[in-house]
């Protein structure tokens, strides 16, 4: 073309990915991981690379009369403007047609429970001609999903649907890990068993955090009184209250304003969530209240909190932590349990060095160094080379009640779906009366 003195051209492309192109994915997850080891990549200039590289990178090839001819390189980008900040630029992703995300993506399933548990597969549609197809779950054998299937029509980009399926085990469930899968099969034979989440913030290049359609249901052969009825302050986030449902107790998350009010009658138990008296200025101001539920018949469990809660003397009893504060960071060291015959470990589920076995990450942390003759501690363990550490489980008697301090990580073996880990929390939260007998 002809560009007259002082005048700008511009022509506009409308580039499409190949069926068989790679999504951006971070190098580093392309493969398995090898245990908690990432795998690089067969290519030796990505290996420990920041990120990935430009994705798409355009070539333009000038030509003067046919003659003199040069060529500009440019990496694709977005360029936006911010009302608040200006314009910004964030790098292209290449991205699937749909995201699939499977809710929960981890559920605890005493071995003796039969009932349908729900479970739900969201769906997004980001291709500018819209998905229709079909939605179904990849089941155990032997296990049902209702209905089988749902049809699927998303025809606007962004658009996006929830499909709920109720699924029944098989009639002989057996204790371990099964898998419970999501997949979209669309009118063009593509299958989608993925989703993702945009890592977007000012100070690092956007990227996209995939993660397969999935759930770990870990099957587990655990006891527990169903009429038991739970109150739950969470703190800075586990899935205590969630594990405790679906072992099938009736558990209240209790916000501000109800654990300000300090009336809880009604509860069988109390159950502190992590670093609770951190996050919660709430559970702060009413932990007299706390202690006076404890005091009258109530059982008070307190996960691990840090150095505020012994300064904070929220405790019935004096305790003290060390800085830096005790902790069991080899999750694979033997823990001896100084009282087998203990309610502890006996009752609703028998708790043995068996139980201990497949943690995750850590024993536990924030334990307790020194504490008040009435505290009893039920647990002993500690890292290679280290002194033997006895302020991970501490029980003490509390009127007619009895409170309970653990820095036992079970924050971490949840999402890990660890069977002891889940039959020694129903046995914490069955204990009952200053002695810790099961009423």
């Amino acid at each position: 073309a002809a560009i007259p003195a002082g005048e700008m051209a511009q022509w506009r492309f409308r580039l499409i990915p190949g069926e068989d192109t790679n999504v951006s994915r971070p190098y580093f997850l392309e493969a398995d991981r090898q245990g908690e080891i990432y795998r690089w990549p067969r290519d030796p200039w990505r290996w420990a690379a920041p990120g990935n590289p430009p994705r798409i990178r355009g070539a333009v090839t000038v030509r003067f009369h046919g003659a003199m001819s040069f060529q500009v390189f440019q990496t694709a980008v977005f360029k936006g403007v911010d009302k608040a900040t200006g314009e910004f630029v964030k790098p292209v992703l290449v991205v699937p047609a749909l995201s699939v995300s499977l809710d929960p993506d981890g559920l605890l399933w005493p071995a003796n429970a039969t009932e349908p548990r729900e479970f739900t597969v969201r769906v997004e549609n980001l291709a500018l001609d819209g998905a229709r197809g079909s939605v179904s779950l990849d089941l155990p054998r032997g296990w049902t999903a209702e209905p089988r299937e749902y049809a699927v029509e998303l025809t606007e980009p962004g658009a996006e649907a929830a499909y709920p399926f109720r699924v029944t085990p098989s009639a002989d469930l057996e204790p371990g890990e099964h898998t419970v899968g999501a997949v979209v099969r669309t009118e063009e034979r593509e299958e989608y068993r993925e989703g993702f989440a945009l890592v977007d913030y000012p100070h690092v290049p956007r990227s996209a955090l995939f993660s397969s359609a999935t759930a770990r249901v870990s099957v587990v052969s655990v006891d527990v009184d169903p009429d038991l009825k739970v109150g739950y302050i969470m703190g800075s986030g586990d899935l205590g209250a969630d594990v405790l449902e679906q072992m099938g107790l009736v558990v209240e998350r209790l916000g501000p304003e109800r654990v300000r009010a300090g009336d809880y009658r009604g509860f069988d138990l109390m159950v502190l969530g992590i670093r609770a008296y951190e996050t919660r200025p709430d559970l702060v101001a009413a932990n007299d209240q706390l202690l006076d539920f404890a005091r009258d018949g109530g059982t008070l469990i307190v996960q691990y909190n840090k150095y505020e809660f012994p300064r904070g003397n929220f405790a019935p009893y004096p305790v003290e932590m060390s800085r830096p504060h005790d902790r069991v960071s080899d999750e694979t060291v033997p823990v001896t349990i100084l009282d087998p015959a203990h309610p502890a470990f006996s009752v609703p589920n028998r708790i043995t060095p068996s139980d201990f076995q497949g943690w995750a990450q850590e024993r536990g942390l924030y334990f307790l160094r020194e504490w008040d003759e009435r505290y009893t501690p039920l647990l002993e363990m500690a890292d290679p080379g280290e002194e033997p550490k006895r302020g991970g489980l501490l029980l003490a008697p509390l009127g007619e009640g009895l409170y309970v301090y653990t820095g036992l990580a079970f924050f971490r073996q949840f999402p890990e779906g660890v069977p002891g880990a889940y039959r020694l929390f129903a046995n914490l939260v069955s204990l009952r009366g200053s002695g810790g007998e099961p009423q």
